[in-house]
This record gives structure tokens, C-alpha cells and sequence, in this order.
């Protein structure tokens, strides 16, 4: 694990990714789509395009896209944006579920040298009214492509924030089970299919966060184009890697995650088909069509956050499948505990598991652990290549490995600021490039970074060990004595669900049970972070 003493600053083992001579120029479609890239030096990984490579894999009509079809179909659509007014600098906002079109919709935008701002397609009309408002302030709003079923949301969204309805189009025509009120209003509008039909006869991402009113992150081309470049040579030239574990032909990637969320968008999307991994788009997550379409498809890597492996793990529903292909899971977007990787090996024992740690600020990955080479498991991994990193205490001191501060993150894929917030973008980034990600962390001295501050996750993944808790939440409550302790919210399975109603003096019984488990790793728990007493509230849990 590189570490200099001097600078207090903490690097990759891996070679550097070589990056373009034209990084800063260059947009996301010309990277995809244009000469390819020969990069040079010890991290040099050269691209093996071919035309017919399928790139994109519909989950509900079995549609595949293939390199010369995206391609194609991203020039079309593009021309029909054009004829649409679509100009540079102009923003195309998407509120939508994940389809195939989503990629299409956003290298089309950046072909023309617009702006793509993704909407959380959960968002009420007053949520989306505020970024789009937020964002025509500054990069004008032209193009707001939505999903049939979140058109009402749309137009009131668009009525509130001044676009006219003639702003609006459809990613897709509504489905044949839709609604008829959806169907009527859906027929109004043109489709993505429509704009294609017509388009034949240096701009950043504004991305926003998953919750409450959105902050917007302003991100370049070249932050996404150099995360691709360092998530590949991180696959290709890290020699811990098993061989099962590594990305290979006749992979095929869940798209499950969502595209509006950086993890999704970069990671699972761009990543994935740079390196001629086909990505097996999936609108929403059911379990069992998600099931259905591991099977179907024969998924290798499943790109996911926590919650679902949980589900995967503690559900009899993956017996009703054949999940054979599956070989990788990597999670993201929340934190893992070792108990929680653990139960999922139990039930998975072929599949190799790992998580990463990133953000929106840093266009994804900072570390990325890798569990087939035996790493700790509640690690959030190795610094990723090219990206420096430092721990710095309170007072602003560099610390050396073991010692618990703030982590900071240099990488060229970090974003340049918040859109029209220079406070915010100023106590974020530093003259230097870091990025102060607020995170208290660690690194030890094999380079593994350990998040400190997650005494909530380690009790969840205690609990969900037990058989008695099918899912379970932990939050912070207030205390007097010690600030906030920790308070669990318990879901039993179904069959003891049943038990339960037929006589609620078990409850009594269940919750000792439970809070043993905790109380038998109390050591592990106070070691961790703050101690705290675990407590029930009967009359609150979710039985």
C-alpha cells in the first residue's frame, strides 16, 4: 500500500490509468463512439470494439441493442432532437425508470453538446418542479423525457415551473397493462420511437441527489470518461484477482440500479459497456421478475445495493430459479457489514461478493474492495487508480495509517462544484483538488479504508443474522447520557408472523431472542464506535 510519509497521502498500488491527450475536450459520445482511444504506459488496456458487440439487453421485450444499433439510433435521435430546438448548452431532463432508450436519450444529448439532468422518477410534481426550475435557471431546460406512467407528474411539474407541454416526450408508448387513463394521456405525446423516425428523414451532467430537495452537482465529461478508465484498469491489472471474479466474455450486468443515481448511471451503464459488457436494462425491481431475468438472461454480475442482497439471502423465492450464471456481486450506494456478507456466502458460496465506496462529488469510485482475494470484508476497499487520498484530522492534520479522520479524495473524476453554490463548492473542494467527502475513516496498514462511523450498520447486520429477522432498520434516537443510541425496527418472517398473531405473548419471547445477539457481540459493537444500549420498542416494531 503506497503511502508517503511527507505528504500524508495514500495512493493506489495499481498503475495509473492513461487518459486521453484531449480529457478535457473531449464529450462521453466521442469517448463511446468515436476513434477509439489506444491508451499507453503500465496501466494501458486496449479496447476490443466490435460493431456487433451487444451492448444493451431489454428485460421485458428481449430487445438487444448492439454497438452499431446504439450507435445508430443515438444519431437519430439526436436529428430529432435538433429538429426540436435542441441546441448546445441546452439541458434534456429524464424522469424515468431505467430503459434502454435512457442511454440512448443521454448520448444523443451529448452528441449534440447538451446537458443531461437525471430526475429520481419517485419525485412528486413539486420535487421535479424544483429541478427543473433549479436548472432552467442556469442551463435552459428544452427537452423533459418522462415515462407514460409519470406523464400527469410531468405536465403539472413543467405547468409549475413555465415549460410548455410541447417540451415534453415519451421514452417509450404506455404498456399494453397500463391504465386507461395513462394510455389516452400517453397518446397525446410523441415517443422516443418518433423522434428517431423524424432524426432519419465540454458540457457538464447536472446531477442531483436521491432525497429531499435536490443540490446539483456539476459534472464534466471527463470525470465519467476517467472513472471508466480507472474502473478498467482496476479489473484488468489488479493481480489479487481470482479469475472467477474477474469481468470475462459472456458476462452480462444487472441493470437494475437506477440510471438517475451516479452509481447506476456510471458504473453499471458506462463502465459496463465500454468494455462490451452487455447491461440487461430493468425498468424496477420485483423480486421475481428480477429473478425471472437473472435466470432468463443469465446474469453473471449483479450490481445492487444492501438491501437486496438481504432479500436475496433471507427469501426461499431464489429456490423457484436457476441463478447459476451469477458469479459477481459488487453492492454500493450504502454500507456492508462483514455478518451481512457472510450470510449472503452462506447461501451464495460460488458468488464472489465486494462493495465500493464513492459519491456523486467524486463521479463514483474512490475504493473498491475486492473479497475473492481474502480483504476484510466490512472494508470499503483499495484506493482506486490515479486517485490520491488523505485522512486528516479535525485540526487539519494528515494522519498516518490507523489514524481516524476525515477522508479526502483527489481524482480526475472529481466534479468541479454544486450548481450556483460557490459556498457549498468551496467548503467541499479544496484549492489543492481534494474533495472533503465529511466521511470519518480510516486506512490500515494493508491500504484497506474502514468507514468509522457506521455503529448502525454493524448492530443491523448482528441482527439480520438471526432467524427470527427477516429485514430490520436501525436509526439514532436521542439520549441524555450518551447523545444517541441505537433503536431497531424488526420484521419477522412470514411464518412467524402467523405464530405471532395466533398468540401475542410470544413477543416477549422473540425480542429476547433477539436482543441477545447484540448482547453476545457488545465487544465488537463498543470497539466499532459509540456504545450504546440496543433498544426495543414492542409496540413500534414492524412484526
Amino acid at each position: 500500500m503506497p503511502y508517503n510519509a511527507q505528504t500524508g497521502i495514500y495512493t493506489s498500488a495499481l498503475p495509473d490509468a492513461p487518459l486521453p491527450p484531449n480529457l478535457d475536450t473531449i464529450s462521453i459520445y466521442d469517448f463511446l463512439f468515436g476513434p477509439v482511444f489506444k491508451p499507453v504506459g503500465p496501466g494501458a488496456v486496449q479496447r476490443n470494439q466490435r460493431e456487433d458487440s451487444v451492448w444493451l439487453i431489454d428485460s421485458v421485450t428481449g430487445k438487444t441493442l448492439t454497438y452499431e444499433q446504439a450507435h445508430q439510433r443515438t444519431l437519430d435521435i439526436a436529428k430529432g432532437f435538433k429538429k426540436r430546438g435542441l441546441e448546445e448548452g441546452n439541458t434534456v431532463v429524464i424522469f424515468s425508470p431505467n430503459e434502454v432508450d435512457y442511454a440512448t436519450g443521454v448520448w444523443a444529448t451529448f452528441r449534440l453538446g447538451g446537458i443531461v439532468s437525471c430526475a429520481n422518477p419517485s419525485y412528486t410534481a413539486g420535487e421535479l418542479a424544483y429541478q427543473l426550475s433549479m436548472v432552467h435557471k442556469y442551463h435552459p431546460v428544452k427537452l423533459v423525457l418522462a415515462s407514460p406512467e409519470s406523464l400527469a407528474d410531468t405536465l403539472e411539474a413543467c405547468k409549475k415551473g413555465g415549460l410548455l407541454e410541447s417540451n415534453v416526450i415519451l421514452i417509450r408508448e404506455a404498456y399494453a397493462s397500463s391504465s386507461d387513463n395513462i394510455k389516452n394521456l400517453a397518446r397525446k405525446f410523441p415517443t422516443l420511437d418518433d423522434i428517431a423516425r423524424e432524426g432519419r428523414v465540454g458540457v457538464p451532467f447536472v446531477q442531483f441527489g436521491t432525497t429531499g430537495l435536490p443540490k446539483a452537482v456539476e459534472i464534466p465529461h471527463r470525470c465519467l470518461i476517467a472513472n471508466v478508465l480507472q474502473s478498467t484498469v482496476h479489473w484488468s491489472k489488479r493481480p489479487f484477482t481470482r479469475y472467477d471474479a474477474k469481468t470475462k466474455k459472456g458476462d452480462v450486468i444487472a441493470g437494475i440500479l437506477p440510471f438517475f443515481h451516479i452509481y447506476g448511471l456510471v458504473v453499471v451503464l458506462h463502465i459496463s459497456v465500454y468494455n462490451n459488457t452487455p447491461v440487461c436494462v430493468i425498468p424496477k425491481f420485483g423480486l421475481e421478475s428480477f429473478l425471472g431475468s437473472t435466470q432468463k438472461y443469465k446474469i453473471t454480475s449483479l450490481y445492487v445495493v444492501p438491501p437486496i442482497m438481504i432479500l436475496l439471502a433471507k427469501n426461499d423465492t431464489t429456490k423457484k430459479f436457476d441463478l447459476s450464471s451469477v458469479r459477481i456481486y459488487m453492492a454500493g450506494a450504502a454500507p456492508l457489514t462483514i455478518e451481512i456478507f457472510q450470510l449472503f456466502s452462506r447461501k451464495f458460496p460460488k458468488v464472489r461478493a465486494g462493495q465500493g465506496y464513492g459519491a456523486t462529488e467524486s463521479c463514483t469510485i474512490i475504493t473498491k474492495l475486492d473479497v475473492a482475494g481474502g480483504s476484510p470484508g466490512h472494508s470499503a476497499g483499495l484506493v482506486f487508480p490515479s486517485i490520491a487520498v488523505k485522512i486528516v484530522s479535525p485540526e487539519g492534520k494528515n494522519l498516518p495509517p490507523g489514524g481516524v479522520g476525515e477522508l479526502w479524495s483527489r481524482s480526475p473524476s472529481n466534479a468541479i462544484g454544486y450548481l450556483a453554490n460557490e459556498k457549498a463548492t468551496k467548503e467541499t473542494w479544496d484549492e489543492e483538488g481534494f474533495l472533503h467527502t465529511g466521511d470519518e475513516c480510516y486506512i490500515d496498514d494493508s491500504g484497506h479504508m474502514f468507514v468509522v462511523d457506521r455503529i448502525k450498520e454493524l448492530i443491523k447486520g448482528f441482527l439480520l443474522d438471526h432467524p427470527l429477522v427477516n429485514d430490520c432498520a436501525v436509526i439514532g434516537i436521542p439520549d441524555d447520557y450518551t447523545g444517541e443510541k441505537p433503536k431497531a425496527f424488526v420484521a419477522l418472517p412470514p411464518t412467524e408472523q402467523v405464530k405471532l398473531a395466533k398468540d401475542p405473548n410470544l413477543a416477549d419471547e422473540y425480542i429476547a431472542s433477539i436482543k441477545k445477539v447484540v448482547a453476545d457481540n457488545k465487544d465488537q459493537v463498543q470497539a466499532f464506535g459509540r456504545s450504546g444500549f440496543l433498544a426495543f420498542d414492542p409496540e413500534n416494531c414492524e412484526w
